[in-house]
C-alpha cells in the first residue's frame, strides 16, 4: 500500500466500500440528519388561528380623543434655543440690546477699577523706592497760594506817597 495523507484516507475507504456516487451519499446523510432532529425535538402544540375576541370593546374610548397642542417650551431668561426651524430667543430685541449695553458698562467699570488699583499700587511702590517723589495727594501748597490776597481799598494821601519812597533815618 502507498502512503495516503490523513485528509484523503477516510474518503478513499468509504468510496471503495460502498461504491455509491457522491450525490446519493449526501442525500442519504441529509435524510438521516432530519430523522434524528425530529426524534430529538418533538413538535410543539398547534397555535390557534384566531385569538378569542375580548368581551369589552376599548376602541370606542380612543375615537374622540383630541390631539394635544404643542406647548412652547418655557425658556430661562437669556437663553437661546437652536432648532431646525431657526433660532428661538427668550428675550426680545430691545431686552437683548439693554443686556449687551449693561454688560459693556460693567466691563468698562471693571477695567477702570483695575486701572485705579494699578495706579495706586505703582504710587505706593514709587513712594517706597524714590525719596524725592511727591504724589499728588501729598503735594504741599504754601499758605500764600491757598488764600488769595485781599486788596484793601486804601486812600492814599500826598504825604503817604512822599514818605513811601523816602528812606527812613
Amino acid at each position: 500500500m502507498a502512503y495516503r495523507p490523513p485528509h484523503k484516507r477516510n474518503s478513499a475507504l468509504t468510496l471503495d466500500a460502498r461504491k455509491d456516487t457522491p450525490k446519493e451519499t449526501k442525500e442519504n446523510k441529509l435524510k438521516e440528519k432530519e430523522k434524528s432532529k425530529q426524534d430529538e425535538f418533538p413538535a410543539l402544540a398547534p397555535v390557534p388561528d384566531k385569538p378569542d375576541k375580548p368581551k369589552m370593546d376599548f376602541s370606542s374610548l380612543f375615537k374622540n380623543v383630541e390631539k394635544k397642542k404643542k406647548k412652547a417650551k418655557k425658556l430661562k431668561w437669556g437663553t437661546v434655543l437652536l432648532t431646525k426651524q431657526g433660532m428661538v430667543d427668550s428675550m426680545t430685541a430691545e431686552e437683548r440690546e439693554e443686556e449687551e449695553a449693561w454688560k459693556l458698562q460693567k466691563h468698562q467699570e471693571e477695567k477702570l477699577w483695575n486701572m485705579a488699583d494699578q495706579f495706586i499700587h505703582r504710587q505706593n511702590i514709587r513712594r517706597i523706592y524714590d525719596p524725592l517723589y511727591e504724589s499728588p495727594d501729598e503735594l504741599t501748597v504754601s499758605t500764600s497760594e491757598e488764600e488769595p490776597e485781599e486788596e484793601e481799598d486804601e486812600v492814599l494821601t500826598d504825604e503817604y506817597e512822599e514818605g513811601e519812597f523816602e528812606p527812613e533815618i
